[in-house]
């Protein structure tokens, strides 16, 4: 009985204890006593003033407009994140593994990330990949690199490397150290190849039987490296382009001039000199097919064409055409002043063509009798020259 009365007692204390830190109004909670409500307040007030501290330094990071909206930062804001992940999966079907690391660096906005994959796989029916990718972007300009090698059940082992960039270049002989002195020998840009020294050993064409009958060769001279006043003369133009095609150019077409790449002549600049003699050499066909048979050839002839330029009566001499062509012993008469023809009988065998034909023709100004290596000309002008054209059989 002592026990539970010390027990009741204790309690008792206790409420009594409560009971003092609430003021009552008929038996009802109204309030809280001094003590407790001085308690209450100085820690609402503490937690409230660290809250209000913290807002005011995120505030001071932003700037706000009349509205109070935010509308800018103050100073700089800055991100650098970096993440890496490896993975592997192994089981009965596969095997595979891939290693991927992201780089992020973010300064007020501006943005530039590095992302590096390699990854391997194999399968259970035999396909095997290894695979290296890099990407990079610095505020939308981009350059990334792949490598793949793989082999399956129904393919040829295949590899392959990709570039992707505004411009591709391998330097050489440069200087360590020194950036601007490596020279690019080789550069991808702008969809253009630009090679500035090759050296080429063979090279094999594959079907040629497509080849335009006449292809022209111009050099084409300009002003500037727009192409002004553009001619086939040089005169004092400083810059010149090549154009190779089926048609001569077209001097006045604007947008035949803008497709073709003038380059600065180097050197120093001559005195003008006379406009030059030239000859084309062009064949109604460059090749000749036969059937399976070795027989029928198409075409049985092919009429060769010369054109000269400058001359004041060109006398033309065709030569070259081994066993099939009789050549031209003499210079003889054109038919009109920068202009002759011959004609090709072509072998009705395949065995009969024998090697591919060199066929060449000279033009002489006015008729020439020619002894031993000397050229004698009627006129006062002694003007000689000389182009080839090659002919194959299919």
């Amino acid at each position: 009985m002592n026990t539970n009365a010390t027990n009741i007692s204790a309690e008792a204390t206790k409420i009594t204890e409560l009971e003092s830190q609430f003021v009552y109004t008929n038996g009802e909670i109204t309030s809280v006593a001094d003590a407790l409500a001085t308690s209450i307040t100085t820690t609402a007030t503490s937690a409230a003033g660290s809250v209000a501290a913290d807002l005011d330094k995120l505030e001071a990071v932003f700037s706000f407009d009349s509205s109070g909206d935010v509308d800018g930062t103050n100073g700089v804001l800055s991100t650098a994140v970096t993440s890496s992940a490896n993975a592997a999966i192994a089981n009965a079907a596969l095997a595979s593994a891939q290693s991927v690391t992201d780089l992020t660096s973010t300064v007020d906005g501006h943005t530039s990330s590095l992302s590096i994959q390699a990854g391997t796989l194999s399968t259970v029916e035999g396909y095997v990949e290894s695979r290296y990718v890099v990407n990079l972007n610095a505020g939308g300009a981009v350059a990334g690199m792949s490598i793949l090698a793989q082999d399956g059940t129904t393919s040829d082992p295949y590899s392959e490397i990709r570039f992707l960039a505004d411009k591709f270049k391998i330097f050489n002989n440069g200087t360590a150290g020194d950036a601007s002195d490596f020279d690019a020998p080789f550069e991808v840009s702008g969809g253009v190849v630009k090679i500035k020294t090759a050296h080429i050993g063979d090279i094999s064409f594959g079907d040629i039987s497509d080849a335009p009958a006449t292809t022209f060769t111009s050099v084409v001279y300009a002003s500037d490296a727009s192409g002004t006043s553009p001619s086939f003369t040089k005169g004092t133009r400083t810059f010149y382009a090549i154009y190779q095609g089926a048609t001569q150019i077209d001097l006045t077409s604007s947008s035949a001039i803008a497709a073709l790449t003038f380059n600065q002549i180097t050197g120093s600049t001559g005195s003008s000199g006379a406009d030059a003699k030239t000859i084309k050499l062009s064949s109604d066909a460059l090749v000749i097919k036969y059937d399976s048979e070795g027989n029928n050839p198409d075409p049985s002839s092919i009429t060769l064409t010369a054109n000269s330029t400058n001359f004041t009566n060109g006398f033309f001499k065709f030569t070259g055409g081994g066993s099939i062509f009789t050549d031209e012993a003499s210079y003889t008469d054109g038919t009109a002043a920068n202009q002759d023809t011959a004609t090709i009988t072509v072998p009705t065998t395949f065995s009969g063509f024998g090697s591919p034909l060199a066929m060449r023709v000279g033009v002489a100004e006015g008729d020439q009798v020619e002894s031993g290596n000397h050229n004698h000309c009627k006129t006062h002008h002694n003007s000689l020259i000389q182009t080839s054209h090659n002919i194959w059989q299919g």
